[in-house]
């Protein structure tokens, strides 16, 4: 849950979520940001809320906050919207800001190995038809799912550490 200080828990792992909104505010025109909780495929995910005054790269945008935080909390999807919500008295209106949007577009693996790891992703994350371009935490991988696809890849053959999960999701 949320406490006052802004600090939450996610699977286990304890958040600032000010840390993430002040480096989100830090991206060269971000106006406002917000992080909250939110469910994708029944799996709680950091997202991003933001306004700013023109188009963001979201892949330049992931990884200027990977480059400020700890893997795990870079949010998992980065909604820009034209306007944040706001109470009636002006405070950050939370409760209103959108549910998640996740695309997805389904890469069929190309060779055995891509093949592969689709097949654990499926089955460490337990959902259907995992693409060879999907990234991991956008699917909704976690931290401790990614101990089971170092498991499910050994016992296949393939050596990967935990750490490769996120330095390649």
């Amino acid at each position: 849950g949320r406490r006052r200080d802004g600090q939450i828990k996610l699977r286990g792992l304890r958040i600032e979520i000010g840390e993430i909104e002040q480096s989100m505010l830090a991206y060269p025109s971000v106006k406002e940001a917000a992080v909250i909780i939110r469910k994708i495929n029944n799996v709680e995910h950091l997202c991003g809320y933001f306004s700013s005054g023109e188009d963001i790269d979201p892949d330049d945008f992931r990884s200027f906050l990977a480059s400020r935080l700890t893997p795990y909390m870079v949010p998992t999807v980065l909604m820009r919207l034209e306007q944040m919500p706001y109470t009636p008295n002006g405070k950050l209106d939370r409760r209103n800001l959108p549910d998640p949007e996740v695309k997805r577009d389904y890469a069929a693996p190309l060779n055995d190995v891509e093949a592969f790891f689709c097949n654990v992703f499926e089955e460490a994350l337990g959902i259907d038809r995992v693409g060879a371009t999907d990234d991991y935490f956008e699917i909704g991988g976690t931290s401790l799912l990614a101990i089971q696809v170092t498991i499910l890849a050994s016992n296949g053959g393939y050596d990967i550490k935990f750490r490769d999960v996120f330095e390649h999701p």
